[in-house]
């Protein structure tokens, strides 16, 4: 009987973990820059993550992080990805430092070491930078052990 017990258990909690990890993936599939929109008030430029996938996976927490490892070089996802991730890793609030391009309408922002730019509903980031900034996020991972067994 408690054999039947623990199988019944391990089978239970093996799904829940299947239906996560599909969640995870339909959700950075669905992932997207344009998530990130443009914000401010006297203190200057900001930026907030609309109501998506973003902050679907914020919500799960840390379990999303190597789906999110995945796509930090995807131009059209790296830059709302790192932002997930710093969300969720760092303890402190990230530096933030932007800069408004009045001419151009283009304000720029560097998080953690990433600078991307928001030029009307465009985000973007340089493809060096976000190789990069894959570069500096796997070296933490790797230095923390945040992941325990799971490499890249």
């Amino acid at each position: 009987m408690k054999f039947a017990f623990c199988v019944f258990i391990l089978l239970l909690t093996g799904l829940k973990s299947f239906e996560q990890t599909k969640q995870i993936d339909s959700l950075i599939r669905m992932l997207h820059n344009n998530e990130i929109k443009p914000d401010g008030n006297y203190f200057g430029p900001t930026y907030y993550l609309s109501n998506g996938p973003a902050v679907k996976l914020i919500t799960i927490g840390k379990a999303v992080t190597v789906g999110l490892l995945n796509v930090l070089t995807d131009s059209s996802k790296g830059v709302v990805a790192h932002l997930i991730l710093t969300e969720l890793w760092k303890d402190s609030f990230p530096g933030v430092n932007p800069i408004h391009i009045d001419r151009d309408d283009i304000t720029i922002f560097t998080v953690d070491g990433l600078t991307f730019f928001i030029k009307g509903d465009q985000v973007y980031a340089n493809r060096h930078d976000l190789e990069m900034n894959l570069v500096r996020w796997k070296e933490f991972v790797r230095n923390d052990d945040i992941l325990g067994e799971k490499r890249f």
